[in-house]
This record gives structure tokens, C-alpha cells and sequence, in this order.
């Protein structure tokens, strides 16, 4: 069966082809950009995200922020549109299998290849994260592998604007569960180390073939990631290269400053496994054909430096009569063949074990991070290496100004003497000025703030039936207050009216007009507007109408009105008893709540018993219902609210009254 969409034309620009995959949030097609004549792909929000204002609002935000990203293992976005009611981004087209299924068809991927792709994926990362943009659901769905084995990271944005959009409905999950951080799990801020931790799992999943953590519910496996280390790799494919295991399993720790500092950190280790990878370096990665190897590779000192020896291939044809050597030059080959071996294997020992008495000129890098370049200098003047002029500088909370962030190599590195040690030196807690975000809807407040580089808070509620729900009432800090960056801003937002106790109304009619009042007071209700008219038949004073209606259930401090009679004018124009009674109406309102999240729903009506709220409740979303709203009078005004926002506001006539509708 043929999607219905394919065929559609976006923007009168982008045909829609063909449908080649879909999400939880989206539909993917192929496409034609008529424009520039290109292939392209369009993801299309489904409709019941789409419906929501606040998800869009922060979808297209986050998907242009993305569109800012350009780095070859990112998919790339070229724009952003809404056409007919239909959200959508248009991106690279890439040809190529994502890397879930690439993995369902290949099993444990071999250790050179999982360290390829995830350097590739890291590199995107580092050039996001550098950028202040964090993915938040990095797995295999959303890496794309081409033909070449280039790698392309998609979905920037989208997971942002999901979690900031706070989505509530049944089976919807904002990342994936498998995937989670701990910070994620726990529902605390997210930042690039979360990204890290997810590329983590999904290195698990490349070498091993299975998730480190699963259960018989997302919850089971949020725990998991919480409080159970993963199982070693190695335990579960012994040919995993021991290397690969230790950097998947620092990037899998629970505490975000065991991982990994930054994306640019693990791009160093990755290559180094990248480039060796099933040579004999450390132990043989699985599936890299380490028995087939000819060559052995023996790490030196530094990356950049290796040694090679090489051995006689076992695996060859056995040699004929011709080719078989005299016994005695074939003895003294094989005893010289088993001496030179032995020396250059003593030779390796000996450098792998005493370094600094065997290669003289081999030092340790000291660890310098924390001090001023002064003293570094001086430090590393003393073993023989150089300090780089060239001096990076960063902002940071936890190292005090002018002293060392991160230094390039790493502490306990060994090197060659006279290396150049690079550091990155700290500028102290970057401030920002608070924006004033009092008044503000909700989601207005969470973009201004995370724009000025603080974060959200706490958001607590407070009942307020002058203002719309989720408009900001109060801050803390205050505007104009300076902060460090990635402080934390509190906002108080408006919940709408406090419920209140019920009451019945007592029917008051043919009372006289002040013991009317008194019951009504008395039952909890509170005076609003009395209306004097004519009437032929009824004592003068007494109540002839009332609102709410006699058994009605209302809040305790609801308005009453109450009509009372007063002496009729004598004449042909005097009213008569049906004709009062003609003002009392109905009207029915069609109720239909948007798909996605609960919403309340409140109508608003004004008639001749005043303005009053006559329906305030919390309707799921899809919901559909009518509502009879009793009226009074010749005209009335009914207004319907969906969380705050405007629905409805017509003007009605009553029927018999003269052009009713």
C-alpha cells in the first residue's frame, strides 16, 4: 500500500517520492528539491507532534541551530518549513544502511572497524559539542553508514526539542532507554558527556553484538544504567583488542568526570586503535584475522613512532626437493633465525619494562594540570621537554584563572625528549546576565534562559486566575543579576484558578429578594449582579430567576444573579410571563482537544447574568465531547481556552430574538 503523502509537494519546492523510514517523532522520504534539481531527504513530524505548539516552536529552533553544524560525518540540513499544517526538514540524502541494521547483518563487528566508525561518529560530536549543541539520542538508528564507510550522524535537534518540550503522551519515549546516560535516566541536566556515554553503548553493541544493559521494561533498564556496571567485553567476546575494552568501559561509567573530558580526548584513543587494530598490537580485535597476519606491530613510546618486525610466514605452501636447502646451512640459518629473534625479543622486553634505562632519551610527561604555565614550564624544563607557545584558553568553573584545564599529552605519557607539551589554559566561571523572563510563556522563559547559557532549574507551580497557565510569575534569580554560566535559574509559573469546595445551589425563586440573597450567602456563594424586570404577576421584590440554576453544583464563591420583580407599566408594551421565561436558553459547544498532551479546557460566558467561568476541566488529548451552556438574555459571548491559548469567541444570538445563528 502506497503512503498517501507520496506525490505531495512541500513548499512548492520539495516532491515528496518515496517513503524510506520512519521514527517515533517522524517520516522520512526521498525527495526532489525542484529548485536547485538535487535529491534530498524530508523528515515530516507525525501529527501528533505536530499539533503541539510548544514541541514545534522548539523543534525549529533546535533544527536551525543544527542547520549551523557542518562537519563531514554530519548529515547536513538545508531547511526548515511548515506546509499545510505539515512540520518538516529537509537534509542530505544518504545512501547507506543505519548501523543497527548493519549490526543485526554482520553480528559483532570486527575491533578495527567498530573503532573507525565510532572515531567517525566522535569527530561529529566533537564539532557539535564545540559548538554548545548536544545531540541527546545517540544510537544505532540514527548513524548512517554509506557504501565507502563514511559515517553520517543524523537527528541533531530533534531529541532536544522533544525533551525540552517535556512530551507526555503513552509510548512516547525521548531517546532511547538502551541508549540513556545516567544523568538521562535520572532526569538531570544533559550535556555533552551524555553523548559520550551514549557513543559508549553503541561501541558496546559494534564488538560485542549486544546491549550491556536490558530488561523487561525501559524502567528495569534505567535502573540498570544507574547502579549495574556493564559486563567486560572480553567476557562476552574474548577477541575484543583489551584496549577497545577500556575505552568502552570508561565511556560507560556512571559518574560523568570518570568518562572521558571531552569528545577530543576519545578521538585520541580511538585512532590510536583505529590505525592498529588486528596487527598484534595488544591482542587481536574480533573478526580481524590476527592469525592471518604477516606483520607484527610493536607500539613504541610515542603514537607517532612504531617498530616493525617482521616474521616467516607459516602458512605458505611446504617447500619441494628443489627448493629444500643442505642440512647444514639449513642448522645455521635456524640457529641464527632463533638468536636474532631472541635478541630483538629481549630488546622489546627490556623497552616495554625498563624504559628509562634501555632508551635514555624516552621521559614521562608530569602532570601539570592545575598549576600556572610558570610552573609548568619549569617542571617540564626539568625533564627535558619544551612547553608550546601556543597557549589555548577556555572558561571554566573548577580551575581557577591563568591556571592549567588540559595539557596535550597526558600526564604519564611516554615520549621522546624535546616534545612540545600543548596546553589549554583556564579563563575562570564565564558570567551572564539573567534575562527577564517574568510574564513570559513557560517555553519562551526555557529558550531566553538556556540562550544566556544558564539553565533551567526549578519550575513550581502556583494557582493564579489572572493569568494564563504556564506564564512566568515570578524568577530567582532576578533579572539583570550575573551569574556563572550553567548556573541554575528557578521560574514560578501560573497554574490557573485553585479548585475550591462545591456547593448546591438552593433554589431561591419566589423569595423575597433579601432572604434570597441570605441563602445563598450562607450556602457559600457570593453576591454578583441582581436585575430588575417587569413582571405581571409576581410579588414586587421577589426573585423570579437565578443563576446558577436551582441543584446546580458549583465552587464555594461562585457569583449568583438574581432577577427580581419590580411593578409592570400599565400599556400594550407590558411583558408577559412567557416572555420572561423566553430569555433562559441553551447553546451546545463542540469540545475537540488537539492529539498529544492533556490540556484544560475552559469556557468563558457573558450574558446578562455577567462574565463566569462555566466549565474548567483537564481533557486528554484526542478527547472529543459537547458541553450545554446555559444562557440568559437576548445576546451572549462564548470564549473556549486550551491551555491558556484562544479557541473560540463567537457572538450569539438568542433564537427568536432576531437573526440567531
Amino acid at each position: 500500500m502506497s503512503d498517501p503523502s507520496c506525490g505531495l509537494v512541500l513548499n512548492k519546492r520539495y516532491e515528496l517520492l518515496e517513503r524510506v523510514g520512519e521514527g517515533g517523532m517522524a517520516v522520512v522520504y526521498r525527495a526532489r528539491d525542484g529548485l536547485l534539481g538535487r535529491t534530498v531527504a524530508v523528515k515530516v513530524l507525525r501529527e501528533q507532534f505536530a499539533g503541539d505548539s510548544e514541541f514545534v516552536a522548539r523543534f525549529r529552533l533546535e533544527a536551525r541551530a543544527a542547520a549551523s553544524l557542518s562537519h563531514p560525518n554530519v548529515v547536513n540540513i538545508f531547511d526548515v518549513g511548515e506546509d499545510g499544517g505539515l512540520h518538516f526538514i529537509v537534509m542530505e540524502f544518504v545512501k547507506g544502511r543505519n548501523l543497527k541494521d548493519v549490526i543485526r547483518a554482520q553480528g559483532p563487528l570486527p575491533g578495527g572497524k567498530a573503532a573507525r566508525i565510532a572515531l567517525q561518529i566522535a569527530k561529529a560530536l566533537d564539532a557539535a559539542h564545540r559548538q554548545q549543541l548536544v545531540h541527546r539520542d545517540i544510537k544505532p538508528h540514527n548513524i548512517l553508514i554509506t557504501g565507502e564507510d563514511e559515517v553520517k550522524v543524523t537527528d541533531f535537534g530533534i531529541a532536544q526539542a522533544a525533551s525540552a518540550a517535556s512530551l507526555t503522551q503513552t509510548g512516547t519515549v525521548i531517546g532511547s532507554v538502551h541508549y540513556f546516560s545516567p544523568e538521562q535516566a535520572r532526569g538531570d541536566t544533559v550535556d555533552s558527556a551524555s553523548d559520550l556515554y551514549s557513543l559508549g553503548v553503541v561501541l558496546y553493541e559494534m564488538v560485542t553484538g549486544r546491549l550491556p544493559f536490558s530488561g523487561e521494561n525501559p524502567v528495569a533498564v534505567a535502573i540498570k544504567h544507574l547502579s549495574e556496571p556493564p559486563v567486560p567485553p572480553r567476557q562476552l567476546q574474548p577477541g575484543v583488542d583489551p584496549r577497545l575494552e577500556r575505552i568502552v568501559l570508561k565511556m560507560l561509567e556512571k559518574k560523568k568526570e570518570d568518562r572521558y573530558l571531552s569528545a577530543e580526548q576519545l578521538i585520541r584513543d580511538l585512532r590510536e586503535v583505529a590505525e592498529t587494530a588486528g596487527a598484534g598490537l595488544e591482542g587481536k580485535s574480533a573478526g580481524d584475522g590476527f592469525a592471518d597476519q604477516a606483520t607484527q606491530v610493536i607500539a613504541a613510546v610515542d603514537e607517532d613512532e612504531k617498530t616493525l618486525i617482521r616474521r616467516p610466514r607459516e602458512d605458505g605452501p611446504p617447500m619441494t626437493k628443489r627448493q629444500k636447502r643442505p642440512k647444514g646451512r639449513g642448522r645455521k640459518l635456524l640457529v641464527l633465525s632463533i638468536l636474532f629473534i631472541s635478541f630483538f625479543a629481549g630488546v622489546i622486553w627490556a623497552a616495554q619494562i625498563l624504559p628509562d634505562l634501555i632508551f635514555p632519551e624516552v621521559v614521562r610527561v608530569p602532570d601539570i594540570v592545575g598549576l600556572e604555565p610558570a610552573e609548568a614550564k619549569s617542571l617540564l624544563d626539568a625533564v627535558g621537554l619544551r612547553l608550546s607557545p601556543e597557549v589555548t584558553d577556555v572558561y571554566s568553573r573548577d580551575v581557577a584563572a591563568g591556571r592549567i584545564v588540559r595539557q596535550d599529552p597526558e600526564a604519564n605519557h611516554m615520549v621522546r625528549m624535546g616534545r612540545e607539551v600543548k596546553i589549554t589554559v583556564s579563563r575562570g566561571p564565564e558570567y551572564v546576565v539573567v534575562p527577564d523572563v517574568v510574564g513570559l510563556p513557560k517555553i519562551e522563559a526555557q529558550l531566553l534562559i538556556t540562550q544566556q547559557k544558564l539553565v533551567m532549574g526549578e519550575i513550581r507551580e502556583e494557582y493564579n486566575p489572572n493569568l494564563p497557565p504556564n506564564t512566568v510569575i515570578a524568577q530567582d534569580p532576578p533579572a539583570q543579576a550575573r551569574l556563572e554560566a550553567g548556573s541554575a535559574v528557578d521560574i514560578v509559573v501560573a497554574r490557573g484558578s485553585q479548585p475550591q469546595q462545591t456547593v448546591t445551589t438552593p433554589d431561591v425563586r419566589g423569595l423575597p429578594l433579601e432572604e434570597a440573597q441570605a441563602r445563598l450567602e450562607a450556602a457559600g456563594l457570593v453576591r454578583g449582579q441582581l436585575h430588575p424586570e417587569p413582571h405581571p404577576t409576581a410579588r414586587e421584590g421577589d426573585v423570579i430567576d437565578q443563576n446558577p440554576r436551582p441543584g446546580e453544583v458549583v465552587e464555594v464563591g461562585y457569583p449568583y444573579s438574581l432577577a427580581y420583580a419590580v411593578a409592570q407599566s400599565e400599556g400594550p408594551e407590558a411583558a408577559a410571563p412567557a416572555e420572561v421565561e423566553d430569555k433562559n436558553w441553551e447553546k451546545s459547544i463542540f469540545i475537540n482537544v488537539p492529539e498529544g498532551p492533556p490540556q484544560e479546557v475552559v469556557i468563558l460566558v457573558t450574558d446578562d447574568w455577567g462574565t463566569r467561568v462555566v466549565y474548567r476541566e483537564v481533557a486528554r488529548g484526542g478527547s472529543r465531547f459537547n458541553h450545554t451552556v446555559k444562557l440568559r438574555g437576548d445576546t451572549a459571548r462564548i470564549q473556549v481556552w486550551f491551555d491558556g491559548v484562544p479557541q473560540m469567541d463567537d457572538e450569539l444570538t438568542r433564537p427568536g430574538a432576531g437573526g440567531g445563528r
